[in-house]
C-alpha cells in the first residue's frame, strides 16, 4: 500500500476484454492511478533501451488483496508470436491458459523499477 497520510489505498481495477472489440476497463483510486501513470510514463521515457523493457508495480483490489502489475514495452513485430489477451478462449487468447507469459515466468532483465 501507499505511504499517504489519508490511508487512500492504491486500489487499481482491470476488466479485461471478454472477446474481441469489447471494452477494456481499467478503474482505480487517484493513487492506483496515479502508480499506473508513473510506471508507463517510465517505460515510455525509457526510449533507446534494450526491447522488451518492463516495469512493475503493486497495487490492491477494493478487497484488500495485493497483486503485481507489469507492464512490458515491445516493438510492435514481437505482437506476430504473442497470442491474443481475450478471455474467452474461442478467440485463442486466455491469458491464464495458453499465454506465453503466464506471469509464473522470470521477468526480462531490462526492468525498469518497481513504483
Amino acid at each position: 500500500m501507499n505511504n499517504n497520510t489519508d490511508d487512500s489505498l492504491d486500489i487499481l481495477h482491470v476488466y479485461p476484454q471478454f472477446n474481441s472489440h469489447d471494452t477494456l476497463k481499467v478503474k482505480g483510486t487517484r493513487e492506483g492511478l496515479l502508480l499506473l501513470q508513473r510506471a508507463i510514463n517510465s517505460l515510455i521515457s525509457s526510449a533507446g533501451r534494450p526491447e522488451g523493457v518492463t516495469s512493475k508495480f503493486t497495487t490492491y483490489t477494493a478487497d484488500g488483496e495485493g497483486f503485481e502489475v507489469v507492464l512490458e514495452m515491445l516493438p510492435q513485430n514481437a505482437f506476430d508470436d504473442e497470442f491474443l489477451p481475450y478471455v474467452d478462449t474461442i478467440d485463442g487468447g486466455c491469458s491464464r491458459c495458453n499465454s506465453k507469459f503466464s506471469g509464473d515466468e522470470q521477468m526480462s532483465t531490462n526492468e525498469i523499477g518497481d513504483f
